[in-house]
């Protein structure tokens, strides 16, 4: 019957949109409105072909864009003060350009590229292949090209450089010792965890080491790298002004930071004061330092027991090193008999 089959067409249209249905759940075909094509039914009353000529998925990202490049080093402006260093047609350079393309989470990305441009050019050329869903099931995917111009600016470093400041902070270590011992593991620990990437110059000073950076912020990220990697405290935190511009309400410092490493080594002979001889459990009064971390591990030559000496506590009492170990005499143990006698 022809109205069955009409209301079974309609039942089916109103619940599901999209497809039109006719009787035992058989997807219709319908002729393309623009060409003719028979082609099963969707909304848009276009084959694929037709959507695809028709439709632009592409109007919607844009087209042009800029990319900020230091004159002086060559890095790129990567935002928020960041610059980073990028190779021609690298991935980091490719990263940095999609950033600047607006419109992307509407579509799906598939591929990206660059187009060669001359060098001088001052241009940058990316090809991107996006897809797009369309009215239930319709995919399109289509390719455009997205042009940059590399802007000339100049960042902060190159910009101290050119005035002749080469620094705007320094960090002073010292260690008041008469050996060089434990800055040798600081510097094994600075270049095991790339710690010294931002610094500009590092001087030998007696008594210790300075380093010195172009930004504050690295060198307090520097001085806690310190802090947390050897025994050693804050001496102090200074800064200077050396230009002021009133017109713009800014004025450039300098700033310098003193930390100072306990005298302590491994190998060295101590002697405990009294209230740190207490609050190790009575360890000592003379122990020999075992290691040196961010602590300072002790043990008793007497009763074998261990302990641990925290940066504050010995500066507040100061044990005082009764030998180093340039003046430690090696011995060679040629028989051991047993007393009976434990301890630790």
């Amino acid at each position: 019957d022809t109205t069955d089959i009409s209301a079974m067409m309609v039942q089916a249209d109103a619940s599901n949109p999209g497809t039109a249905m006719i009787a035992h759940g058989t997807p219709s075909n319908m002729a393309c409105c623009i060409c003719g094509t028979s082609m099963q039914y969707n909304p848009s009353a276009m084959c694929a072909a037709c959507l695809k000529s028709r439709v632009d998925i592409t109007s919607e990202i844009s087209k042009t864009g800029e990319v900020e490049q230091c004159r002086g080093c060559g890095r790129y402006s990567g935002g928020q003060s960041r610059w980073i260093a990028c190779d021609l047609e690298s991935k980091e350079l490719l990263a940095l350009c999609l950033k600047h393309v607006h419109g992307l989470d509407k579509v799906k990305l598939i591929d990206a590229a660059f187009l060669w441009t001359e060098p001088h050019s001052k241009r940058l050329k990316l090809k991107l292949q996006v897809r797009k869903e369309l009215h239930s099931g319709v995919v399109l995917q289509q390719s455009m090209v997205c042009e940059f111009v590399v802007k000339n600016l100049y960042c902060r470093n190159c910009h101290m450089e050119a005035a002749q400041i080469q620094w705007s902070s320094v960090v002073q270590v010292r260690q008041k010792v008469d050996h060089k011992r434990t800055f040798y593991l600081l510097e094994q620990l600075i270049i095991k965890h790339k710690a010294h990437t931002q610094t500009v110059q590092v001087k030998e000073v007696p008594d210790g080491v300075d380093f010195y950076f172009m930004h504050s912020r690295y060198a307090q990220r520097f001085s806690q790298f310190v802090l947390g990697q050897v025994p050693s405290r804050l001496v102090s935190s200074s800064e200077k002004v050396y230009s002021v511009d009133l017109n713009n309400n800014k004025a450039n410092s300098k700033a310098a930071i003193a930390l100072e490493i306990v005298p302590v080594c491994k190998d060295d002979l101590i002697c405990l004061m009294k209230r740190n001889h207490a609050s190790l459990g009575n360890l000592g009064p003379i122990a020999l330092c075992t290691g040196v971390t961010q602590n300072i591990k002790l043990i008793d030559p007497v009763t074998m027991r261990e302990g641990v000496l925290r940066p504050d506590m010995f500066y507040k009492e100061r044990p005082s090193t009764l030998m180093s170990a340039s003046q430690v005499t090696e011995y060679t143990v040629l028989d051991v008999e047993l007393t009976g006698l434990t301890g630790g």
